[in-house]
């Protein structure tokens, strides 16, 4: 009985310890930057189809100047720009493993599936109703004018 309870032990410290091996973790490979401006403008294609389906939505409750629909526009610049970094990662990650090769053509497809899935009209609709829209400014002009793959992350 006293050996089978040791047995019993030893098997246990032996399961718990056996789990706790140090993992090695590879390092996810660098976006090109012809990848990284093509996922870039898939975001923002999307976010500003968003914006465009949100004034459609609401053209009967809210009354928008052209100004403010571009400071909405720059909202949607300013987010991409913000999570830039994490869109990249998780893009490349994702593609890694499914593993599917890391060619701007899938970079192009994970813009497209990072820009519909973020959701921008709550962030539009609570900035309207509490009447907290900027006023545009010459810096929010020229980020708009760029092309949205040159915005620097």
């Amino acid at each position: 009985m006293k050996t089978l309870a040791l047995v019993f032990i030893l098997m246990v410290a032996l399961s718990v310890t056996h789990g706790r091996s140090i993992k090695v973790r590879r390092r996810l490979p660098k976006v090109p930057k012809k990848s990284q401006y093509v996922m870039k403008t898939w975001i923002i294609r999307y976010f500003d189809w968003q914006l465009d389906r949100f004034l459609k939505m609401t053209k009967g409750r809210f009354k928008l100047t052209p100004t403010q629909v571009k400071v909405l526009r720059y909202v949607n610049r300013r987010q991409m720009v913000r999570n830039c970094s994490f869109y990249q990662k998780y893009a490349t990650f994702y593609l890694w493993r499914r593993r599917r090769p890391l060619t701007e053509k899938n970079y192009a497809a994970m813009g497209r599936y990072i820009g519909f899935h973020v959701r921008m009209s709550r962030k539009y609709y609570l900035m309207i109703k509490e009447k907290r829209i900027p006023k545009l400014t010459k810096f929010m002009e020229k980020t708009l004018a760029k092309k949205p793959g040159d915005i620097q992350c």
